[in-house]
């Protein structure tokens, strides 16, 4: 039953959150299976806690949902992952159809963020190792802000050279967040329920991507439609965005060496 709960309700949430802007064509199943997918997770929920308290062995244990460490660390992780992954889909149509890009220079400039976040992602490793979360987040979510803004900025006069630039500072500041909070988020639990951790750190992962996806394709949409220009249009998915990054700075500043994790 947990299973089958688990495939309704998160099939249907992304199946809904990612056909959220046919809304405005009149298309309302995306509402119906948002509400279906929210339904059967509520249900999941609901039978996980009571397998729980039975002392059965649940299909995924909430509780480390109960620790405010995780938790801040979560919607941390899911706001950059949600903005990485609209942006990595926005991009790449705002440089060829909005710029003129040929494909081929879409990719090439796209590589230096790739390449960017490949090379602190190690490094933030270590310092990770020996200083602890806060002075790889805080710093993190000032340039994953940053990039966003910049990208916000975007019209049909940009210079490529300046799309690149902001990407690489968004991808900086995402290696960063990351390589910190993938391992102080599960560091902040008791052993025993690290695989739960896991589990709910990756699902919540892939939920906040197509999140993120839907959101910025939306407001592409509705600007393109509003503005009848991809140049024009390109800023709005990044003003979105900058907005939901900048709640990662204010979350930053709360994440602290978890005193367990260091025990």
């Amino acid at each position: 039953m947990s299973i089958l709960l688990s495939v309704v309700g998160f099939g249907s949430f992304v199946y809904g959150v990612s056909g959220i802007s046919e809304i405005g064509e009149g298309d309302f199943v995306p509402v119906v299976a948002l509400v279906v997918g929210l339904a059967a997770l509520s249900v999941f929920a609901v039978r996980q806690q009571s397998l729980v308290r039975r002392q059965a062995a649940p299909l995924l244990n909430l509780a480390p949902l109960k620790d405010g460490t995780f938790v801040r660390s979560l919607l941390i992780i899911g706001i950059t992952f949600g903005a990485m992954l609209g942006t990595v889909v926005v991009l790449p149509v705002y440089l060829e159809n909005g710029l003129g890009l040929s494909t081929a220079a879409v990719g090439l400039s796209l590589l230096p963020g790739g390449l960017t976040q490949a090379i602190i992602a190690p490094i933030a490793g270590r310092i990770y190792d020996r200083k602890g979360p806060a002075v790889l987040v805080i710093p993190g979510a000032l340039l994953l802000t940053a990039g966003q803004w910049g990208l916000a900025t975007v019209g049909a006069s940009t210079e490529a050279w300046f799309v690149i630039l902001c990407h690489c500072v968004f991808s900086a500041g995402m290696a960063l967040i990351i390589s910190a909070l993938l391992t102080h988020s599960l560091g902040s639990l008791p052993r025993d329920m690290y695989g739960h951790g896991s589990a709910i750190l990756n699902t919540w992962q892939q939920l906040a991507g197509a999140i993120g996806t839907a959101l910025f394709l939306t407001a592409f949409g509705i600007a393109q439609t509003a503005f009848g220009d991809v140049a024009d249009a390109g800023r709005y998915p990044f003003i979105i965005g900058g907005v939901l990054t900048l709640i990662t700075v204010g979350l930053a500043v709360t994440i602290r060496k978890h005193p367990e994790a260091t025990a």
